[in-house]
């Protein structure tokens, strides 16, 4: 009987009756909803500005900050391992700009599909896609 009671259970919020939680689907037009009551959605919205919607330059702000930190620790405990020329020794704190290019260009990589992370930048004729040795 406690069994029949927990599948007898309503969804707590009406987007959750609507579009149960657990099949992970909700309709964009409700997600763009949620969305608007924070930020206004207009028609003359770009793909980015949707990202930014999400991706914020205070979120940014904090990857970088972190990014740095750790580099910082890497570098600290491993400097009796790490030889002269090493590339991690040529580091230099990354700041909201470089972060930038850096997520377009991976996000990119799942639309360009490469065999290697070096290809990427590879400079051969036919391989070549230049805006990776561009942009980064």
């Amino acid at each position: 009987m406690a069994m029949n009671h927990l599948h007898q259970q309503q969804p707590h919020t009406a987007l959750q009756h609507q579009y149960h939680l657990h099949s992970g689907v909700v309709p964009l037009h409700l997600i763009c909803q949620v969305i608007s009551l924070y930020s206004p959605i207009t028609d003359s919205m770009e793909p980015i500005d949707f990202f930014q919607l999400f991706v914020d330059d205070d979120l940014l702000k904090h990857i970088v900050a972190q990014t740095n930190i750790y580099a910082d620790q890497h570098l600290a405990a491993n400097q009796h391992r790490l030889g002269r020329h090493s590339r991690v020794q040529q580091w230099v704190p990354t700041d909201i700009t470089e972060m930038k290019q850096f997520l377009g260009l991976t996000l990119l990589m799942g639309l360009v599909h490469k065999p290697s992370m070096a290809s990427y930048w590879w400079q051969d004729g036919v391989f070549q896609t230049p805006i990776f040795g561009t942009v980064m």
